[in-house]
């Protein structure tokens, strides 16, 4: 774009126009010759040319390679810096952006660095040492492709406008992945005139070698949401795409690693007619990502024939997201598949919570069937897949009846079935649940002592000093934990609990925790009723002057003149 200004016409060193008409005070805004600039966006550049490409190129690209792995120092072994061109050329597309913000910074960081230790007087010792003097162009004509490529992409991410409108100028004798790369990164780039021969290379390259486009596919496309690269998609990036002759390769970027570039290749290849939206519809149902198999799903129904959509709900199970799994059930049940049945059947056995929750759900409401009669049945069939799974689901909706049914998984030597067993025995309220919580206390899982805790915290059982005393000396590794437990004891209970057991030695942490505990019943314990039926004044002194050694002054006191005469 031209620029305001004012004065007689005439032409910058950068290819801009000045014109004005009437007096200074009158301004007005020209364009420059469109032919005219992209003629002198591909002139060539003539040797010998002055020295502008940054010597330290190497280094850059190193730091930059660095900072992508995490690292920010300036310490590079010679291999590193032999190998940094051959790392730019094997560097996957999604990787390039990022990279080249790291190396238009890389330079500004080492010079403040080195300032920074200058002006403190603390060494900064860099391996090796960059160098700031400038070489020319023609010093890359005796350098390998790989080396002279990298130097004019670290030339084109370099702050200096003039230098990134130089480096993608001199991209035209070295062209490649790199040069393209480059140029689609330029692409939208915030100086016009740079945009502007950034846009001529990529044209350029796209009529030599199209076929790289798709091997920097998820960079064209990341470039997608710059407001200044819509130019260079529309005009350029977007036809090469769409170009019937590239229809196979288009299809291809379906198998892509990046979710991002499959989601577009589907769209794309329908749009094309490179294949059809039923064809595209039933490859992106078995998506790995779930917004792109849910996306085919929603429009399964209006893409596919009866025919068609009945053989893939008939598939869900071979579904890999489980919300997919889900939703085809929800859709089956819309259209009255008639494979319904046999999916809420599979279904019922899902590994997943969300499809079997819906299949138990249809099998009630559509078939007026037990949904839980089909885990039963599966349990009473002993140890197996079907049975683990037919755990799982009967622990979240276990009934008094199931108690029978679960109180053998307690004994089995994975925690995670002694977990599921004890939920769906709390879930159930089973008759024998105070013992069965009195024993899972002392678990040697910690998941399955804290489901019986939170349990004797919700009211389904109430805690009795006897069994947080089990629990106490049998797992002497959650004794920390266990001290909590003691509001749930009764008034008196609970201070008897924790003098007995602050009256031995205990670990730091668990002597901490009861230190905690008894500080916190001298504030809000002391209020609550109960009855000294359960510990008996004597016995609460007799154990207060044991643990007299481990309790600060003020608080012995203070319990000493709480406990009744």
């Amino acid at each position: 774009m031209g620029r305001w200004s004012c004065a007689r016409p005439a032409r910058s060193a950068r290819g801009r126009w000045w014109s004005a008409k009437g007096c200074g005070s009158r301004w007005r805004r020209t364009e420059p010759h469109r032919g005219t600039y992209l003629r002198s966006a591909r002139m060539p550049i003539d040797f010998p040319s002055p020295a502008r490409l940054p010597a330290a190129w190497n280094c850059c690209l190193t730091a930059g390679l660095h900072a992508l792995r995490g690292r920010h120092d300036y310490v590079f072994g010679e291999s590193e810096l032999e190998s940094a061109a051959g790392e730019l050329q094997a560097l996957p597309a999604r990787a390039l952006l990022r990279l080249e913000e790291a190396i238009r910074k890389s330079p500004r960081h080492y010079d403040f660095l080195r300032r920074l230790a200058a002006h403190g007087g603390r060494p900064f010792r860099p391996v090796p040492v960059w160098p700031d003097e400038r070489m020319p162009l023609q010093v890359l004509q005796s350098a390998s492709r790989e080396r002279a490529q990298a130097c004019l992409f670290v030339a084109s991410c370099d702050y200096d406008g003039y230098l990134r409108e130089y480096a993608l100028r001199a991209f035209a004798d070295w062209p490649g992945r790199v040069a393209m790369a480059a140029a689609l990164i330029r692409c939208g780039d915030w100086a016009d005139p740079v945009r502007r021969v950034a846009e001529n290379l990529l044209d350029s390259l796209l009529q030599r070698e199209p076929e790289r486009l798709f091997e920097l596919i998820e960079l064209a496309l990341s470039m997608r949401g710059r407001e200044r690269y819509a130019h260079a998609w529309s005009a350029l990036v977007e036809p090469q795409l769409h170009a019937p002759r590239h229809a196979e390769r288009l299809w291809r970027a379906t198998a892509s690693a990046s979710p991002q570039v499959r989601e577009y290749a589907y769209a794309a290849a329908v749009a094309t007619g490179a294949r059809s939206a039923a064809d595209a519809c039933i490859a992106a149902l078995d998506d790995p990502h779930p917004r792109i198999a849910g996306a085919a799903l929603a429009q399964a129904q209006t893409l596919l024939a009866p025919a068609q959509l009945d053989r893939e709900l008939r598939l869900t199970r071979r579904r890999r997201v489980p919300a997919l799994r889900r939703d085809a059930l929800r859709l089956a049940a819309r259209v009255d598949a008639p494979s319904l049945r046999e999916s809420l059947d599979d279904a019922m056995f899902d590994r997943s919570t969300g499809p079997r929750r819906v299949a138990a759900y249809l099998l009630r409401e559509r078939f007026g069937e037990e949904p839980r009669r089909m885990w039963r049945e599966a349990l009473e069939a002993g140890d197996s897949a079907r049975a683990r799974i037919a755990l799982t689901a009967l622990s979240e909706c276990a009934l008094p009846e199931d108690e029978a049914m679960l109180m053998p998984w307690l004994s089995q030597a994975s925690s995670r079935l002694r977990l599921l067993a004890l939920r769906g025995l709390i879930r159930g309220a089973a008759v024998g649940l105070p013992e069965v919580l009195a024993r899972a206390l002392h678990d040697s899982d910690h998941r399955v002592a804290s489901e019986a805790l939170r349990a004797y915290a919700r009211g389904h059982a109430r805690l009795t000093a006897p069994a947080l005393r089990q629990a106490w000396e049998l797992r002497p590794h959650y004794r920390a934990r266990l001290t909590v437990a003691a509001t749930l004891l009764d008034k008196w209970q609970a201070l008897d609990f924790l003098l007995d057991a602050l009256s031995e030695p205990q670990a730091s942490q668990a002597e901490d925790r009861l230190l905690s505990e008894l500080r916190t019943w001298t504030i809000f314990g002391r209020y609550r009723f109960g009855s000294l039926e359960q510990a008996s004044p004597q016995t609460l002194r007799e154990r207060l002057q044991r643990a007299r050694t481990r309790l600060p002054d003020e608080l012995y006191r203070e319990l000493e003149a709480l406990i009744p005469r």
